[in-house]
């Protein structure tokens, strides 16, 4: 694909697609159900795909569309019509089911010189989509990666805190498990959402000296 799109000059629009809830379709009404909602859905987004372009199964509920020589508005018009498809029901062995799908939207070059580089920030954005609130598209942006490592490494470090007890005295060990405990249930995708920084309890760490509430609040947690 990169070779390809170099070779000609193209751009390319990578749109990393999740069905949501697909896992309560298949706990609810059985996994032969499931696989015709795969199968509906595939022959569903063929029927929009250009001949160029290349629609393909990623993972059980996810599925890649790969938009050949497109500008970014044409990658959001794909966007919509994938939106539009599930608006109205899937009607499958006499049962109607509604699915929503989240989008995650990479270009090259911009956003990636390689396949496994796209299609890591394309799912990334899709996990931006689905965080705020599903049933939408998302463009990715470097700052999200920024914002997600960042999340990922100050959770890590609170973990690591909490297991050497480096947490300062000021908080009580119990408020901190029960911060560690609403931490862990916030998880999303690839990152995780730490508590606003008014209920961050100030503690101590080797590597960085002191992280504390003003940490957080500049970075937005």
């Amino acid at each position: 694909m990169h070779r390809v799109s170099e070779r000609q000059q193209q751009e390319i629009s990578v749109l990393f697609i999740h069905l949501d809830k697909f896992k309560h379709i298949n706990d609810t009404y059985g996994h032969p159900i499931g696989d015709q909602v795969i199968v509906t859905a595939s022959k569903a987004l063929k029927k929009i795909a250009r001949a160029k372009d290349v629609v393909a199964r990623f993972s059980g509920d996810e599925f890649v569309f790969i938009v050949h020589d497109s500008t970014a508005n044409d990658a959001s018009h794909v966007a919509r019509r994938i939106l539009n498809i599930f608006t109205t029901p899937l009607d499958i062995n006499d049962v109607s089911l509604y699915i929503s799908p989240s989008i995650g939207i990479a270009r090259f070059p911009k956003n990636g010189q390689t396949p496994t580089a796209l299609l890591k920030n394309a799912d990334t954005e899709m996990c931006r989509a689905k965080h705020d609130g599903r049933n939408d598209y998302s463009y990715y942006s470097a700052e999200l990666t920024t914002e997600v490592t960042r999340r990922v490494h100050l959770e890590n470090m609170l973990r690591d805190a909490l297991v050497k007890e480096e947490f300062s005295s000021g908080s009580s060990f119990k408020s901190i498990h029960c911060m560690s405990a609403f931490t862990v249930s916030m998880f999303y995708c690839v990152g995780i959402k730490l508590m606003r920084a008014s209920f961050l309890p100030t503690f101590l760490y080797p590597s960085l000296k002191k992280v504390d509430k003003s940490m957080t609040s500049k970075n937005g947690y």
